[in-house]
Formats: structure tokens, sequence, C-alpha cells
């Protein structure tokens, strides 16, 4: 059984407008799959469609297989067994995705603390642990900041760390880029590509970039309005894509890949 497992994913509003149809796809542990499209076309309803997540006046039908549990239809008790150690995402915009009124520190030390069962000074050491692993210089002076005291690449490195405090099997990152400047996005790919070799965890990079989501990924979906257009090994789609859409996605991809510095293997700035 892969470690995630989707099948006929089908996300509408309560008054039955898709917004994702019939979408099928699989991704083994330690695998690298992308998925992208264009703004609008799913991409993120089915992030949050695979960890429990959809906002209210949505709804989720087909099958979402996380780590062995069906994820569709399960109660909020259950998700949360897989929600952080099975899965966990990293959110595009950093600034909204933590509290505003906590420092970073604790917003770390909040996962950790429900999963490790850690207290006081192993807390404390742990969160500057997470800290450190995420190559954020004065993790102490990091962890008593509050997020507007920090920079959007820090924040992110922050939101990374917060992900991987359980140690997932599947690290989710949803355009975990889009929101950094050019130079700040090739040192949190770096960053990303290196703790997942490291951790050998599978990733599910979603992106609507190509020349973005192939420095990190081996094997693509893509979406456009909603559906699945084409799909399959990244070098072979590159080299030979079928649809038109994705043809469109291959030539802005070449005609960007210059623009962003290409991460070095093991290095995040």
């Amino acid at each position: 059984m892969s470690l995630l497992e989707v099948a006929g994913l089908t996300v509408a509003t309560d008054d039955g407008r898709p917004l994702v149809r019939d979408l099928s796809f699989t991704v083994d542990t330690g695998a690298r799959f992308g998925l992208i499209g264009e703004s609008g076309s799913g991409k993120s309803l089915t992030a949050l469609a695979v960890t429990g997540l959809l906002p209210a006046g949505l709804r989720a039908t087909g099958s979402v297989t996380l780590a062995g549990t069906e994820v569709i239809g399960a109660s909020d008790r259950r998700l949360n067994r897989v929600r952080g150690a099975a899965a966990a995402i990293v959110f595009q915009e950093p600034l909204t995705a933590l509290d505003p009124l906590m420092r970073a520190g604790r917003q770390v030390a909040e996962p950790i603390r429900r999963r490790q069962r850690l207290r006081g000074a192993a807390l404390r050491s742990a969160v500057l642990a997470a800290l450190d692993e995420v190559r954020l210089a004065d993790p102490e002076r990091v962890a008593r900041a509050y997020p507007h005291e920090l920079s959007g690449g820090q924040r992110q490195r922050v939101a990374i760390a917060m992900a991987l405090a359980c140690r997932p099997a599947l690290l989710i990152a949803d355009e975990p880029t889009t929101a950094l400047d050019v130079t700040v996005q090739a040192d949190v790919l770096a960053l990303l590509d290196r703790l997942v070799a490291d951790r050998g965890m599978a990733l599910l990079f979603i992106g609507h970039d190509l020349a973005v989501v192939a420095r990190v990924t081996d094997t693509v979906l893509v979406l456009s309005q909603g559906a699945a257009v084409e799909s399959g090994p990244l070098r072979e789609l590159i080299a030979a894509p079928s649809d038109p859409f994705t043809r469109a996605l291959v030539d802005g991809a070449r005609r960007l890949d210059d623009a962003l510095p290409r991460p070095v293997p093991g290095e995040a700035g």
C-alpha cells in the first residue's frame, strides 16, 4: 500500500458545484510528487482534502487513504492521529499560517509537546534543535520573536520547523516559496530538498511554476480547472508533453529557468 492513495477525489461546494473532479494519484514512501496547475485549478483544495482540513461549505467524496487511514468521512479524533505524524503541511503564506500573537518558539513547541509529551528543559531543547535544523541563525533569538519581527524567509523556516516537529512520513508543501523573493525562494527550496533527503520523507509539492516544482520532484500531475490533464515522470513530461496546457507550462519554465538561482544540493543558504 502506498503512503498516500487518492482515488476518485471530488471536492464540491454544498450546492454541488465541483472544484476538483475525479482526481487519482499515489505517493509512495520517500517519493517526490509534484502537483502543478494554474491558480484556481484545485491544487490547494486537494492538499486540504488529503488532510481532512477542507473549510466549511466544501465536501469531499471518493477515497483518500493516508498511512492506512481513510480520511474522507473520518472523525477529527481519528484524523488527529495521523495529522503531524503521517502528514504535515507547509502553507504558502507564513505570516498568515503563524499566530501573530504567539512567539515563534511556542508555536514550534506545541506539536512537539502534544506528540512527544516533552516538558520544561527537554521541550526547550527540542524547539531549539528544530529551529537549528532549518538553518535559522541564532535559534534562541528566533524562538523569542513574534512572527512580525522575522523576515519572510525566517517565518517560512519556522513554519517548516513546525511541520517537521513530529517527523511526518509525508510533507505537503503548498506553494511554500511563492510569497518569498527570488533569492530566498532558492534557499527554501534547497532546505526542503535537504530535509526530505536527510529524513527519507515523501514530498507532495504544490506549485504553479514548473521551473520551481522541477527542482524538488521526480513525478508530477498537471491540473487544469480542477481536473488532471497529464501525469508521469518529470523528465518524460518535460521532454514530450502531450497536453497543450502542459506544453505551455514547459515553455514557461524554460523561459523562467534562469530567473531562479538553482539550489546547491545540501545547501540552504
